[in-house]
């Protein structure tokens, strides 16, 4: 199972625990015994850690999207023969797409100096 996988899994869980915790607070009102307020309570705080524990995967699962994204565009530019980005673990690879794209500045900025001084 990727992390994507186990990823999706907990948030489905999630979600379905959110479910189960609206049901008990919408069958909860259906009763005004005397540990009605205690029950909603205890109901209401398992909805509110839950909701929290949701949209903090979520979050996760946002960021995983994008730096999936960075990734493929990224490695969809990448010569094949570019052995900084192919041979380097992905760890790696922000400072190798800095150190390219720095690298590209300074020949077009070189190309442009080149090309001012033949004028």
């Amino acid at each position: 199972m990727s992390l994507i996988d186990t990823l999706e899994y907990f948030i489905d869980d999630t979600q379905a625990r959110l479910s189960d915790i609206e049901w008990e607070i919408r069958e909860e009102t259906n009763y005004d015994d005397e540990g009605h307020q205690e029950r909603m309570d205890d109901f209401c705080e398992q909805y509110d850690e839950t909701k929290q524990r949701l949209d903090d995967l979520l979050k996760i699962q946002s960021e995983l999207a994008r730096l999936q994204r960075y990734d493929d565009e990224l490695s969809s530019v990448m010569p094949e023969d570019y052995k900084d980005w192919w041979q380097n673990s992905k760890e790696e690879w922000p400072e190798v797409a800095k150190g390219s794209i720095e690298n590209l500045r300074y020949r077009e900025e070189l190309a442009w100096k080149q090309l001012e001084a033949q004028q």
